[in-house]
């Protein structure tokens, strides 16, 4: 069994305090680039347990991964299509 094949369990796994650790990644982003809404890039991005959030944040975020359940559930909790 493959935990990735399942994204909700593996949300409900590695999603619960994430506020210390996003807070990290704002802090660096903002530091570390020279525009109000920098672009992000997330290999392997999953279910989208940072980039939803650092979407929401204002980042300019694209991401990609391998496993086609975690996207199409990331898909279904963005509402896109394609």
């Amino acid at each position: 069994m493959n935990l990735y094949d399942f994204p909700k369990y593996y949300d409900l796994s590695y999603s619960y305090n994430m506020h210390d650790e996003l807070a990290f990644l704002k802090q660096v982003f903002t530091k570390y680039t020279d525009t109000k809404h920098p672009r992000l890039l997330e290999p392997a991005c999953g279910t989208g347990r940072l980039l939803v959030p650092l979407t929401r944040a204002g980042f300019d975020c694209t991401g990609f991964d391998l496993n086609s359940n975690a996207l199409d559930y990331l898909k279904k909790n963005c509402n896109i299509t394609g």
